[in-house]
């Protein structure tokens, strides 16, 4: 008798632990889905079924391998083989038909520390690594355009060390110093270069 009672108490907090990550899933505004050791989806919330075949396609039960794209398979495989073996989150970012992605890959292990199901998620970071790549290519505009211009260009704070927060390379060839040395006041501060007789009056004109 005890024993039923304990099979019944076992199964329905499985039941409650499965329901939970049904909703935990749901909630996430990502791709997710979490597998068994034998690579069996056991739950996938919306976002992930509608990438595959549509909201209403059915993929609970069904073998991974067999609804992702041919082409990525192969790959997806040599990931999981390593959260697998090593029991350790795994995080990588990668390009499919011109989006790239970032996926985080997490072992879940029971109370015996042994492997229990694997959770999966993707997110698509095409915009950010778009919005990246734009801000990359502005910098380096930007730093061909200051290593043309004579002397140099800066940003700094309003206080009384006119802390630097950049500076372009023309700084060194004026100041003697090297933009590093004084950016954050790393080495010296900008007003420490401002004659003592001036830097009153500098204070002053800029406020």
């Amino acid at each position: 008798m005890r024993q039923i009672r304990f099979n019944l108490e076992a199964k329905r907090s499985m039941q409650i632990n499965e329901l939970m990550s049904k909703q935990l899933l749901g909630a996430l505004n990502e791709y997710a889905v979490l597998v068994d050791a034998k690579d069996r989806i056991l739950l996938a919330n919306d976002k992930a079924k509608s990438l595959f075949a549509g909201q209403n396609y059915e993929i609970d039960g069904k073998i991974i391998w067999d609804i992702l794209p041919k082409d990525i398979v192969e790959e997806q495989k040599k990931y999981l083989e390593q959260v697998l073996l090593s029991l350790q989150p795994f995080i990588l970012q990668w390009e499919y038909k011109s989006n790239w992605f970032e996926q985080r890959i997490f072992p879940v292990l029971d109370e015996f520390g042994e492997l229990w199901r694997v959770a999966c998620f993707v997110s698509d970071i095409t915009e950010y690594k778009l919005a990246y790549e734009k801000l990359n290519e502005n910098q380096r505009e930007l730093s061909a355009l200051f290593s043309n211009l004579p002397g140099f260009a800066y940003r700094c704070k309003n206080d009384k060390d006119w802390t630097m927060e950049f500076l372009s390379q023309g700084c060194e060839d004026l100041t003697g110093y090297k933009a590093e040395e004084l950016i954050n006041n790393t080495k010296m501060s900008y007003n420490d270069l401002i004659h003592p007789d001036d830097r009153e009056r500098i204070w002053d004109e800029v406020q």
